[in-house]
């Protein structure tokens, strides 16, 4: 799973650095293998350069599949950045690891919501095989906050390498990361309002 998103991550930062083109619709289906077993990003349909105007899409209406939108695009920001697609390549590196999307909800909206004020469940709780190291990685790439995901492709790729190897990667802005997350969920508590009252969301099988 790991190789898989660090090649995928490898492409998007190409995209990124030479055009800053967001796919903006990073998902399992969008990722296929060639014949050699090589990932292929697929699907470029709703991709922008956000350097240019664009005719295909509008301030304030958000685009992409919302079991792996990051908050920013599901809020209809048109300010985005390579970040949105890091947390869509993280939704899905923890489908590919979980067997099921971060969020589940009855409908597209409750799932939205979710992403946007519920804390990530643990991947280890639902695929007990994950390594911390692993799940230090999801908890950074899927923080709520921009400025909590990595500063740049580059580094993501840095700290995939070193969980592929086995090695801890950077954790003083996962913890950050984590920190508001716990902050979610005390918030909930004490509202006990909002998309799913409080709870993490299940497994999809569930």
């Amino acid at each position: 799973a790991l190789g898989i998103a660090r090649t995928v991550a490898d492409a998007l930062a190409y995209a990124w650095e030479h055009g800053n083109v967001l796919h903006r619709d990073i998902k399992p289906p969008n990722i296929m293998l060639d014949v050699s077993q090589e990932p292929r990003i697929m699907d470029m349909g709703i991709a922008k350069s956000v350097v240019e105007d664009s005719h295909l899409t509008t301030t304030g209406i958000a685009m992409g599949t919302p079991h792996y939108m990051s908050p920013e695009q599901a809020k209809g920001k048109h300010d985005l950045d390579f970040r949105t697609d890091m947390y869509s390549l993280g939704a899905t590196l923890f489908h590919i690891i979980a067997g099921g999307v971060p969020f589940t909800g009855n409908s597209a909206m409750e799932v939205v919501v979710k992403h946007l004020h519920d804390p990530l469940p643990s991947i280890r709780r639902l695929a007990p095989g994950t390594s911390q190291a692993c799940e230090e990685l999801l908890i950074r790439m899927m923080a709520k906050d921009p400025n909590h995901r990595y500063p740049s492709w580059e580094t993501c790729i840095w700290d995939m390498e070193a969980v592929i190897k086995g090695r801890m990667p950077k954790t003083a802005m996962a913890r950050v990361a984590r920190q508001a997350s716990q902050r979610l969920v005390v918030q909930r508590q004490v509202t006990g309002g909002g998309a799913g009252h409080g709870r993490q969301a299940a497994p999809f099988w569930n």
